[in-house]
């Protein structure tokens, strides 16, 4: 793909791009990211917290092809989001397993024509991901099953610490969104999101 798509390209096409990469390392478990794409973490960074009428700033989830979209595509409709989690309006929250799974995309091949830059997308997680990990869910999150399984760990992370939000662009993902808004939790596209952010 040509190099001026960067920031520019179609949602449908960054999908194909984040799928293939998510493919091959789901394909070859064994596989590694680039030295020094990982960086030593704790469960829990911190991460800025305002306190608002009903306690600690909501919560997002963010799928992997939502934080390539947001740190390596710059899609304009995420730009807000560094905004918002900067001045802790809002909580984005992550796991061992998604930054795992993120330092094994970032590495792969298919994202080199939009010039990812490592250093800058780990040193956006360190400063705003908080780290959790999920506990078993109970009730009527125990029971919602994502389709592809290797999208559960966002479900479940999001059902199980309370977040408001999970950002992604997964068909699997988005379907469990009518299951999931009883739950007290919403499933949205990047775009969806940034237009239910709040005011600055």
């Amino acid at each position: 793909m040509a190099r001026g798509f960067r920031g520019e390209l179609p949602g449908k096409e960054r999908s194909r791009i984040c799928r293939k990469a998510l493919d091959y390392i789901r394909a070859n478990p064994m596989s590694q990211p680039s030295r020094g794409a990982t960086q030593p973490m704790t469960l829990e960074t911190p991460c800025p917290e305002r306190a608002t009428p009903g306690g600690a700033a909501p919560a997002v989830v963010l799928d992997t092809n939502a934080v390539l979209d947001w740190l390596v595509f710059r899609d304009p409709s995420c730009a807000a989001w560094t905004d918002r989690f900067a001045d802790g309006r809002v909580r984005w929250i992550a796991s061992t397993a998604m930054r795992v799974e993120l330092a094994h995309v970032l590495a792969r091949p298919a994202l080199a024509p939009w010039r990812p830059e490592p250093q800058a997308v780990w040193a956006a997680w360190e400063r705003w991901a908080r780290m959790l990990e999920p506990v078993a869910p109970a009730g009527p999150a125990a029971r919602l099953r994502c389709t592809d399984p290797d999208d559960q760990k966002f479900v479940d992370l999001a059902l199980a610490r309370g977040a408001r939000w999970l950002v992604s662009r997964d068909r699997a993902v988005l379907k469990l969104g009518r299951r999931t808004r009883s739950l007290g939790l919403q499933v949205l596209t990047p775009g969806s999101w940034a237009a239910a952010l709040p005011a600055g």
